[in-house]
């Protein structure tokens, strides 16, 4: 699934044979990302180079990841469960200038539990947990 400009998107698992547990794939139905503020490369870099959170936290189905970049990068995000198992993999299409993104994915199916988020540049990690209520 392509969501231009930005991010090229992976699920896992890629199919259903083999699936953990005999449970279909987890879905993402949609997702949006939008750019939401700019920084000044050369201003920022007293900041945090990058940082992620969102809200609301815990969610069921619906929540925005924001995260902020202070130079130009390519970007990669995953959302892996509790075991550290992937089950989404979002990376860029090309370079994101510095600044404050948000993806908007839709249609969550995911079990009640405790998931991770992390945003990773060529140069830095950041990760956060996550909690699906239902």
């Amino acid at each position: 699934m392509y969501a231009d400009p930005f991010f090229t998107c992976t699920q896992f698992p890629e199919s259903k044979k083999g699936n953990w547990d005999n449970i279909f794939p987890y879905v993402i139905k949609d997702y949006e990302v939008e750019k939401t503020e700019l920084h000044n490369e050369s201003t920022s870099s007293e900041h945090k180079s990058i940082s992620i959170k969102n809200y609301p936290n815990p969610f069921s189905d619906y929540t925005i990841i924001e995260y902020s970049i202070n130079q130009t990068e390519l970007v990669t995000i995953t959302i892996q469960d509790y075991n550290g198992r992937q089950l989404y993999f979002l990376k860029n299409k090309s370079v994101h200038e510095a600044g404050v993104y948000q993806i908007k994915p839709t249609g969550i199916d995911l079990p009640p539990g405790i998931y991770y988020c992390t945003i990773q540049t060529d140069s830095t990690k950041e990760t956060k947990k996550i909690l699906v209520v239902k």
